[in-house]
């Protein structure tokens, strides 16, 4: 009577129980190769990852031991060698402490396999975009700067791969609360356009299989997801629940619409689905997840990578399956590694590699699920 209890209500036990009593898969998760980044810098954190389209990683984030200092970043090969290292600025620059938040956010591989790497950097305290073109042994070629028109600061930023190109969204200074700013930047580094929405602070962005790009904004204590047009228009907008939001990295080339995995204020998570329109299709409530990115697979299972619980101090990823189960693994060391930053598919299929720090070392992870 109890279980039955428990299956009505929809309670989640830990072998993965969900409304309607489905079962997790009897999955294992193995870490089939570990890497440590830069192993001749000291305090990298690798904030993000992306796969290029030779299956190699570049792996994104700062110097500083989480001050932030000057924008890092590294490409592994598939195999887990370690091509190059770049820290923006001066030869020296992973020395230079003396100005914080600053960070490489995204890469994009351009056709001539030539790598551009999006970032936010201060320079006398104005928060300002930079671009770095890298040549493939990692050399630079050229640095673009990028100031909002308004003669205002950034005060943050973020991007993501848009038509050939990047997206790239943030927040510029303004009353009462700051202005959302959008822009696009062609595979020449041009930026074509710029727009301004009032009210609007841009943050995280996917680009769906389809080409659509799908934002999140916020306005004082508002959170909305939006799909933009190619010109940066605002197709469709949906209210979010109050909390820590993600969107899910989509692994369906065709699939039209984004997936939400929001972490509410009593610590509860929620996987949210919607259509290209934005209309929501679907919610299942996943329990006391720590959640720092999610990734979607072709299959329909999602993969959500951060902390066993919103507060803990052990990395962990929790697979979501398609029957609405879900099962969370912990990872080793326990407790010396307390989240995964960012995570990416690898070319085989239930493979990803993924960022963390193990005590102070920064590393990427190539975890299998079987």
């Amino acid at each position: 009577m109890k279980r039955q209890l428990l299956c009505l209500l929809g309670v989640l036990s830990a072998v993965g129980l969900t409304a309607g009593c489905a079962r997790a898969p009897d999955e294992q998760m193995v870490i089939e190769r570990q890497v440590r980044l830069s192993p001749k810098l000291f305090g990298m954190t690798p904030y993000g990852v992306t796969r290029t389209d030779d299956g190699d990683f570049v792996v994104l984030g700062a110097t500083g031991g989480g001050q932030d200092y000057r924008p890092w970043a590294t490409r592994v090969s598939s195999s887990g060698e370690i091509r190059w290292d770049f820290v923006q600025g001066p030869p020296d620059g992973w020395h230079d402490h003396s100005v914080s938040s600053q960070r490489f956010y995204g890469a994009v591989e351009l056709p001539d396999h030539t790598t551009l790497l999006c970032g936010f950097i201060r320079p006398g305290l104005r928060g300002t975009i930079v671009l770095d073109h890298l040549r493939a042994d990692g050399t630079l070629i050229e640095e673009r700067m990028i100031r909002a028109n308004t003669g205002s600061s950034f005060t943050r930023m973020n991007c993501a791969p848009w038509g050939g190109g990047l997206a790239l969204v943030g927040g510029i200074e303004g009353s009462p609360t700051g202005i959302g700013w959008l822009g696009r930047v062609d595979d020449q580094l041009q930026l074509q356009w710029e727009k301004f929405n009032p009210g609007y602070i841009y943050d995280d962005l996917v680009q769906a299989g389809n080409g659509e790009l799908f934002v999140l904004s916020w306005s004082g204590g508002s959170c909305f997801v939006m799909s933009l047009g190619s010109s940066g228009e605002i197709l469709a907008r949906h209210s979010l629940p109050a909390g820590e939001n993600h969107l899910v990295k989509p692994g369906e080339a065709n699939r039209s619409g984004v997936s939400v995995v929001t972490t509410l204020p009593s610590s509860a998570t929620e996987l949210l689905e919607f259509d290209g329109q934005l209309h929501q299709s679907k919610s299942r409530s996943l329990g006391d997840l720590g959640v720092r990115t999610a990734v979607e697979a072709a299959d329909g299972t999602v993969s959500i990578f951060g902390g066993e619980l919103h507060g803990s101090a052990t990395a962990a990823v929790t697979r979501v399956y398609k029957n609405g189960s879900y099962r969370t693994f912990s990872v080793p060391p326990l407790h010396q590694s307390p989240w995964y930053y960012d995570a990416t598919p690898t070319a085989k299929a239930k493979e990803f590699a993924a960022t963390r720090l193990v005590g102070t070392a920064a590393t990427l992870d190539w975890i299998a699920f079987r």
